[in-house]
């Protein structure tokens, strides 16, 4: 049904009628709402100007209480202190008065105890004040309060901040006879000693006292707080205006012209709507001091709930808050008189705006109806002008028309009948130009239409290898390729549709011949024919796609080389340093996130960034190889680097590629190589000199056993009163030192004498220590810090004194002249592999518990190349060192496998700690002297030895000495004669003394030889090495004893003793698998 329609006189005359009534209506709506809110600004007005009066007023009011009550607070202290003054100027004149009467026939005592008398029972200010008096010493005359106290001296006495209360009255009165004093002080009645107190003391000269009275502040202010709150209940202002009063807890004070003290707490108290009176007000005085709070509350003379504003201050001294209310019920009612006036006067202007509104209806409906009329004429000749255009041109003449609208619509009219003819001829010229065009390019163009191809160029034809005709038999998307044939389908649909499709995009179709083609498409929507058609011009891009895709291969290559490269590789701008790319080895090998390798610079990576930036900044264009740098990863571990550098260009600016190694292991293996090197060496050089001071001990103590034995059966045979014996002795005491550095050089090669115990170091120091205080400088003291309970470790106690020796002797000479210290000190520790490193011993101990040995002084110190040096043999800085005694320790540490650590600087002092592994046993007692006694020595000497001996000097010393103590001798001089001897006199000898290395037949085999002729024969074996070295071979074969060279007379002849008086000798003292296992 077709829609109806009206015509434009009869809607204009609607339309001018509506608009009237539309106009007039909102002119009375806008002023109806003028008149409202000119209403309600004025309410407005008049509410705020009320309620800014009353503001004022309670405001005002409340400020006016304060400041009373601040006068009255001010007055607190003026108040206490005259009070007090009065109170002992009265005590000062009875005392006075007292003395002065009966000062004539009294004695001192009895009229002093007349005036404590009359002054104790004295109170005042509500029993709270009473007085004390002290005399001019600080002691305690008269104390009211507490008389417990009279008597005892207050010098001492302290008020809770510290200050001492009687020594500052008596210091004031001294200085002014008079004053006030304040301070801390104990409360009758109340618990602590914190309450503030002023007092008040004079100089009561007859006797030298101090009177004095005080009263506590808060007392005062409490009666001031009663004057204030009787005063202020009864202040009123206007009719119903009060004051109210509570404490910042809730606790009412007055209120509504009546005292409400103690009548229970308001923190709860509500108004009818709930609001929080008290909590309220808290608040208020707790944020800014003072404030308003609106609440409702009942008159006076009412008990209905009215509106009220009230204004609170705070008293923070007192902890009060003070306030006053007025009540806003006398605005109310004030505004609403004025509404009513409001609204008879709105009615009447409504009436008067309706008959207005009549009168210029009927006047615009007349005008209007002669306006339509002429309308309707000029509509006529329009009509008229249109039905003639649509056969023939014609032209309308606008002169002919009323309105000039209507005359310049004929114009236009005639304008656009003229221009139709000149588009069509256009029309027809631009459609022959497109056909050129498009049949001459080299780009597809085509058009589709409800899913069929419309029109397809030559180009379209040479791309898809189809014809025209052929083409507009398929849908368009029948020759796209199936990957992409649903997506092309729909976007063409959308086109067709004319919806928003994206206009560029490539895919790939399948040609006539079957081949797969990429192509690059731009489409847009168009009409053809009215209707809705898509456009798209297509180019051939399969070669270009063929070079990505080679392009795309090659980079994946690379890629995955950079990605998958055990080493890590970094992009590098040369000039500012930042990473521009990094692989996944990086990310592993430095421990960030590829997001925060690309965020930092080479130099973040390096703990050397001055050689980064040197490298990064120097560098030549080509390849560079850096050996050796160290970087540091995200936790801060540094580690060793190899970087191999190229540098190039790469997008116009200039970067270089890095590629790192982490060279820890290779580094670490090299170090390990290099140590395993140095103790090759090291003990390569051990190994010789150790070979060297064993043939050296040896001869040489072949030659000293000649020397020695000989002069001590010298000075045997000198009278005790010849001249020649202190010689002789002279040159005994060099021969023992010599024999003494021969010992050191084996102790350093590790061949050192061992007889092991169980010992605590502490006892063994302690024990020794007399000996090694002898041994220092004067100007030296020595210290012992000695661990008590001390764990036990098995050691040799002579190599553990000559180590103590050797290191205290080293201190002291290194404090030289000058006063020092030395300091011994013994301890149990625990220490890890890291800690042992740092041992100056080659072969390192397990980690696990060890006891140590300390010797620290504060003498010269060293350097580093004298710490390096000082353990080597013979190194010395003193002229008349031998450079062996620092070596000996070392090598008697090294042979009970333990550690040595040195701590030194040059002008603070050495400190050398030897550390031994604790023994399996965890506790002894003292070790018996007795280990060592000669359970043989004090037997009668008798029985025949045989002497076997290749160094002819040697033999003959001994057959003397032994001869000496009534043993017969026989003598051979190699291993051959010996068991030759043997044979002839295998049963009168009674022990053999037997030197280890002879020609012809060394001991070991003359020994087997002597077991295999008599098994039970003892034989005592005598070498210049060393006890550990020589007896290895004879170990479970029954030897009786071992005797080194050189020895002495006494010495051998106790060996002897030992052996003939026992089976055989017990090789547990010097067992060398029992010193290995150390």
């Amino acid at each position: 049904m077709p829609r109806k329609t009206s015509g434009i006189t009869q809607r204009f005359l609607v339309n001018m009628i509506l608009l009237t009534l539309v106009s007039l209506g909102l002119w009375g709506l806008i002023w109806i709402h003028d008149e409202y809110a000119a209403f309600k600004t004025e309410s407005k007005s008049l509410r705020e100007t009320f309620l800014e009066d009353r503001r004022i007023l309670i405001r005002d009011q409340v400020a006016g209480v304060v400041d009373y009550i601040r006068y009255m607070m001010n007055q607190t202290e003026t108040r206490l202190k005259a009070t007090i003054e009065s109170r002992v100027e009265e005590a000062h004149q009875i005392a006075m008065n007292i003395y002065s009467e009966n000062r004539a026939f009294r004695t001192p005592a009895e009229i002093q105890k007349m005036i404590k008398d009359a002054l104790r029972p004295v109170r005042f200010n509500n029993g709270r004040g009473y007085y004390f008096a002290v005399n001019v010493n600080g002691v305690s005359e008269l104390f009211a309060d507490r008389p417990e106290m009279e008597g005892l001296n207050l010098l001492t006495v302290t008020g809770a901040r510290g200050e001492l209360v009687v020594r500052d009255m008596l210091d004031l009165v001294n200085i002014n006879e008079r004053g006030f004093y304040q301070y801390t002080w104990t409360k009758p009645g109340d618990a602590g000693r914190d309450f503030s107190k002023i007092a008040f003391v004079r100089a009561f000269q007859p006797y030298d006292w101090v009177i004095g009275t005080g009263e506590y502040l808060d007392d005062v202010a409490r009666e001031i707080q009663d004057e204030v709150i009787n005063r202020v209940v009864a202040m009123q202002f206007e009719p119903s205006g009060y004051f109210f009063a509570s404490t910042v807890q809730a606790d009412p004070l007055f209120s509504n012209g009546k005292i409400t003290r103690g009548t229970g707490n308001l923190w709860d108290l509500s108004d009818p709507n709930g609001v929080k009176i008290s909590q309220e007000q808290i608040a208020v005085v707790t944020g800014s001091g003072e404030g308003f709070v609106s609440y409702a509350w009942r008159k006076l003379d009412s008990e209905t709930p009215t509106p009220k504003l009230a204004y609170v201050r705070g008293i923070p001294e007192w902890g009060w808050i003070i306030g006053s209310g007025v009540y806003l019920d006398d605005i109310d009612r004030d505004i609403a008189q004025k509404r009513d006036v409001l609204k008879a006067g709105l009615r009447a202007k409504v009436y008067k705006s309706i008959a207005i509104l009549l009168v210029l209806v009927t006047l615009i409906l007349c005008w209007s109806r002669l306006f339509s009329n002429r309308i309707r004429s000029g509509m006529r000749a329009f009509n008229f002008f249109f039905e003639q255009a649509a056969t023939r041109s014609v032209a309308i003449e606008p002169d002919q028309l009323v309105f000039a609208e209507f005359q310049e619509i004929a114009r236009v009219a005639n304008q656009l009948v003229s221009g139709h003819h000149q588009i069509e001829t256009a029309l027809q010229e631009s459609n022959d130009k497109f056909r050129v065009l498009a049949e001459s390019t080299p780009t597809a163009i085509m058009l589709y239409q409800y899913d069929k191809w419309v029109y397809a160029n030559p180009a379209a034809e040479v791309i898809c290898g189809y014809s025209a005709e052929e083409l507009r038999s398929l849908n368009f998307w029948d020759i796209v390729h199936p990957d992409h044939r649903e997506m092309i389908r729909a976007r063409g649909q959308q086109r067709q549709q004319g919806q928003a499709v994206i206009q560029r995009y490539e895919f790939k179709i399948i040609a006539k011949d079957g081949t797969a083609k990429w192509v690059d498409l731009s489409g847009a929507s168009t009409l053809l024919g009215g209707s809705p058609a898509g456009v798209i011009s297509v180019i051939d891009i399969t070669d270009r796609k063929h070079a990505e895709e080679k392009l795309r291969e090659s980079n994946e290559k690379y890629i995955e080389l950079f990605e998958l490269g055990m080493e890590a590789i970094f992009l590098i701008d040369n000039r500012t340093g930042r990473l521009l790319e990094a692989n996944n080895a990086a990310t592993k090998m430095y421990g960030y996130s590829r997001e925060e390798l690309l965020n930092m610079r080479d130099e973040d990576l390096s703990s050397e960034p001055a050689l980064t930036n040197q490298v990064t900044q120097h560098s030549p264009q080509g390849e560079r190889v850096i050996p050796l740098r160290f970087h540091r990863r995200k936790d801060g571990t540094i580690f060793p680097v190899e970087i191999d550098g190229r540098f190039f260009t790469w997008r116009g600016q200039g970067v270089h590629v890095a590629a790192i190694r982490d060279i820890t292991d290779r580094k670490k293996a090299e170090e390990e190589r290099l140590e395993l090197e140095r103790q090759l060496l090291h003990a390569q050089k051990l190994e010789s000199l150790g070979v060297l001071a064993g043939g050296i001990a040896h001869d040489f103590n072949n030659l000293l056993m000649a020397v020695l034995g000989n002069l001590e059966l010298a000075l045997d045979d000198l009278s005790p009163v010849s001249l020649a014996r202190s010689s002789i002795d002279q040159a005994v005491n060099a021969a023992k030192r010599a024999s003494e550095l021969t010992r050191q050089m084996l102790a350093y090669s590790g061949k050192g004498q061992f007889v092991v115990r169980d010992v605590n170091l502490s006892e063994l120091v302690t024990e020794n220590a007399h000996m090694l205080r002898a041994a220092i400088s004067r100007n030296v003291t020595m210290n012992l810090d000695m661990e008590e309970n001390l764990s036990l470790t098995s050691v040799d106690p002579g190599q553990m004194q000559q180590i103590i020796m050797n290191l205290i002797t080293n201190a002291s000479e290194a404090i030289g002249g000058q006063a020092g210290v030395i300091t011994i000190a013994t301890g149990v520790q625990d220490c890890d592999d890291a800690a042992l490193s740092r041992s100056r011993v080659e072969e390192k101990p397990g980690a696990g518990r060890f006891v140590w040995l300390e010797v620290s002084d504060t003498g010269c110190g060293m350097d580093s190349e004298t710490q390096q040096r000082l353990f080597d043999p013979f190194f010395t800085t003193k002229f008349t060192g031998r450079g062996l005694g620092m070596s000996a320790v070392l090598g008697i540490v090294r042979g009970h496998h333990g550690a040595l650590l040195l701590d030194s600087k040059p002008e603070k002092g050495t400190s050398i700690r030897v550390l031994l592994p604790v023994s399996p046993i965890v506790r002894a007692g003292k070790e018996s002297s007795d280990l060592m006694s000669d359970p043989g020595s004090a037997r009668e000497a008798s029985g025949t030895v045989l002497i076997v001996d290749d160094d002819e000097m040697v033999c003959n010393l001994c057959e003397a000495m032994i001869t000496r103590a009534g043993f017969k001798t026989l003598t051979a001089v190699d291993g051959v004669h010996a068991i030759e001897i043997f044979r002839d006199h295998v049963d009168e000898i009674n022990c053999v003394l037997l030197d280890l290395t002879m020609p012809r037949m060394d001991g070991v085999a003359a020994f087997s030889e002597l077991r295999r002729i008599r098994p039970d024969v003892r034989v005592i074996l005598s070498s210049g090495f060393s006890e550990q070295e020589a007896t290895e071979r004879f170990i479970g074969h029954g030897l009786s004893g071992f005797i080194q060279k050189p020895y002495q007379m006494n010495e051998l002849i106790a060996v002897l003793n030992r052996a003939i008086g026992q089976k055989h000798m017990s090789v547990r003292n010097y067992h060398p698998e029992q010193l290995k296992a150390l």
